[in-house]
């Protein structure tokens, strides 16, 4: 059993087909912030035309009340 990202959902995929198997999957981890228009990781994965899966984890810490 495969999964399979597809348009922001997880689509549950029995049989793998070859354009799945051959495309290279490239996880993007956004670490501080969400900007797109200068991030050349993400650049460098739409010229290869793979696969990509974003990746951010909120900090409560970044969340906190202030003083």
């Amino acid at each position: 059993m495969a999964f399979s990202c597809f348009r922001g959902s997880w689509q549950n995929q029995t049989e793998p087909t070859s354009a799945t198997v051959n495309q290279k999957l490239i996880l993007i981890w956004y670490r501080n912030d969400l900007r797109i228009h200068d991030h050349e990781p993400l650049y460098q994965a739409v010229q290869e035309k793979a696969q990509i899966i974003p990746l951010y984890c909120f900090d409560d810490r970044q969340f906190g009340t202030t003083s």
